[in-house]
């Protein structure tokens, strides 16, 4: 039996700035809106990728093979795109710590974030998020995603993983 997987990557910003003139207000109200559809011109998402996990201060080290994942059926992922990307840091903001994204050290996937070793902190509280319409490639020699506990603040990191992509 075939997996399908359809829906929407959408993510809003709005912000409202108000400044009292003593007898009128003045108003200004911002707001950015990107929705992207799963299923895109060039290429059909297929895969649902999902975790809720935990890094612990030792650090625990999180090392994700984009080639060799399982979906919520139990069923073997070989990405070969992905399209979005969401990381979680379901850390306190005033005591947790942040998450280093990237730096894997063998077959590091590099293409998001620039070259071999970079990485991407999500603070405490904070989302990564990341949408390629037309999908970042993910190859044999570049398929591990690391998760480390950055040990800037105390204790545990709760966090959460979405991907989506394609085989």
């Amino acid at each position: 039996m075939a997996t399908t997987c359809s829906g929407v990557l959408r993510v809003s910003f709005e912000a409202n700035t108000q400044k009292d003139y003593g007898i009128t207000d003045s108003k200004v109200v911002d707001s950015i809106n990107e929705s992207t559809p799963y299923t895109l011109a060039t290429t059909v998402v297929d895969m649902l990728y999902h975790d809720d996990g935990v890094l612990d201060v030792v650090p625990t080290v999180v090392d994700l093979d984009l080639q060799a994942i399982l979906n919520a059926f139990g069923d073997a992922i070989t990405l070969t795109k992905v399209m979005g990307l969401l990381i979680k840091n379901n850390a306190t903001p005033a005591t947790g710590s942040s998450i280093l994204v990237g730096g894997a050290v063998a077959d590091e996937w590099t293409t998001p974030w620039g070259a071999a070793g970079d990485k991407i902190h999500v603070p405490p509280g904070g989302v990564l998020f990341l949408i390629a319409p037309a999908g970042i490639t993910v190859g044999a020699a570049d398929n591990q995603l690391r998760l480390v506990n950055d040990k800037d603040g105390a204790g545990t990191i709760a966090y959460e993983i979405f991907i989506i992509g394609a085989q």
